[in-house]
């Protein structure tokens, strides 16, 4: 049985932890290259996985984005260590800390690693100028933990609310589908989730759901938004099927009939399906959509998912992706389409976002596409795939949620990362010809 999986080509080093924690050779499996990790740590079921800046990349590729998707995908069932002599110099230390990953050790010490988030975090803070604002609290410390075969689960505390920006660098790319299916395959799962479409130019929400309420709407709502917190509620803007239901037309017999297989604790705020084309309403301050993410989260939502504007420069884009907890570009796999990526990112550059702001998911993609020919577009590992489906838009015309099952079965699996643990049944088919390595949030 192997105990011990080194991802570390320094030999002295492996022999100082072999000696200290007493294993035989035979209990030992050492890897060259960091992109056999993550298969072999599944395969063999090591006690604890060991991965150092040294180890090397198979295909010549930046060696610090494989080392930090490799322990997202596997912390999360495995210990983990990852030894580093170069924090001061090395932003991978920071973005696994943002991520709730903590057993960081060096060389000289490679078995004394930090205990917990808040540690980590504290020994590292002044070396990598991280501000006190995103120190941890102490309810991120005890995480609970889904097991998935062969799935990276994401630690997270269920307690705590996450807005989620779901935004596409161009229009029609499926980033509002995307919204959709994510929000209620989340309230299948129990979870209370808020949807919100801050993209303003087309009610594109309310009109392919029947979410649609005359009065609570995001239209009236950003009307008082300078009043949320104080003699306004955001209970009475949001909608759900039942209020939807309540307030339609007799005559809507089939939006009628759909919104009474949405889970009742699926919530909408978006605008009215009835609204015409006109300008968004500007915001009182820049803190306003903080101040309103605040009240959905004080409301008790556990997800609260904004469909964003295509425009980087757009108000409500530029200060959602700042307010969020995660940030999700929803592209396709054209060539085209990552120029636009790259030319948005540039401008969020800005407001001090970068293209490892953001989690990449690839909308419409045809079959036999891997992961390293998207990369290569994006010079990014997307976390989700979606399959192209020509049965999209009959479905949006029937107002359904929900797609056909390729769609939705990498969406089940997606949503492990929230700590939702799902079973996965007998009868699904396993996917073919996408290829995709999936990480954790």
């Amino acid at each position: 049985m192997i105990k011990v999986l080194f991802a570390t080509l320094d030999v002295r080093l492996n022999n100082q932890i072999i000696e200290q924690l007493g294993v035989s050779p035979d209990e030992v499996l050492e890897l060259e290259y960091i992109e056999n990790v993550e298969e072999k740590a599944w395969a063999e079921g090591p006690q604890q996985v060991f991965i150092s800046d040294d180890i090397e990349s198979q295909t010549n590729g930046r060696i610090e984005p494989l080392i930090y998707q490799t322990i997202l995908a596997l912390n999360d069932t495995f210990e983990v260590v990852y030894i580093t002599d170069r924090q001061k110099k090395n932003p991978l230390v920071r973005k696994l800390l943002e991520k709730g990953f903590y057993r960081f050790a060096t060389k000289e010490n490679p078995l004394e690693t930090t205990k917990n988030l808040k540690q980590a975090t504290e020994a590292y803070l002044k070396d990598l100028d991280i501000p006190a604002s995103v120190l941890p609290n102490d309810n991120n410390l005890d995480l609970p933990m889904s097991m998935g075969k062969l799935t990276p689960i994401q630690y997270v505390d269920e307690s705590r609310s996450i807005v989620t920006a779901i935004w596409s660098p161009i229009p029609n790319v499926g980033a509002g589908t995307f919204s959709r299916a994510l929000a209620v395959t989340l309230a299948r799962q129990n979870r209370k989730v808020l949807l919100v479409e801050l993209d303003w130019e087309y009610s594109k929400l309310a009109r392919t759901t029947a979410l649609t309420h005359t009065d609570r709407n995001l239209k009236n709502l950003l009307r008082n938004i300078a009043r949320i917190g104080n003699d306004l509620r955001i209970e009475d803007y949001i909608c759900n099927a039942k209020m939807a239901e309540d307030d339609l037309p007799h005559t809507h017999k089939q939006a009628k009939q759909r919104l009474k297989k949405v889970p009742a604790n699926l919530f909408v705020l978006c605008r009215e399906a009835t609204a015409r084309y006109e300008d968004e309403p500007e915001l009182p301050d820049e803190r306003a959509l903080d101040r309103l993410f605040f009240e959905c989260k004080r409301a008790g939502f556990q997800h609260i998912l904004v469909d964003l504007p295509s425009n980087p420069n757009n108000i409500y884009t530029m200060l959602t992706l700042l307010a969020a907890d995660e940030k999700f570009a929803v592209v396709d796999d054209s060539f085209s389409t990552s120029g636009f990526f790259k030319m948005a990112i540039q401008a969020l550059e800005s407001i001090h976002l970068s293209a490892e702001s953001f989690d990449l998911i690839i909308n419409k993609v045809k079959p036999m596409l891997t992961a390293q020919d998207v990369s290569e577009f994006y010079d990014k590992t997307p976390v989700l795939a979606l399959p192209y489906s020509d049965e999209m838009s009959l479905h949006q015309l029937e107002l359904k949620l929900e797609y056909n099952d390729d769609f939705m079965k990498p969406l089940r699996n997606f949503i492990r990362r929230y700590g939702v643990a799902l079973e996965e049944s007998p009868k699904e088919r396993k996917p073919t010809g996408l290829i995709f390595s999936v990480k954790g949030r």
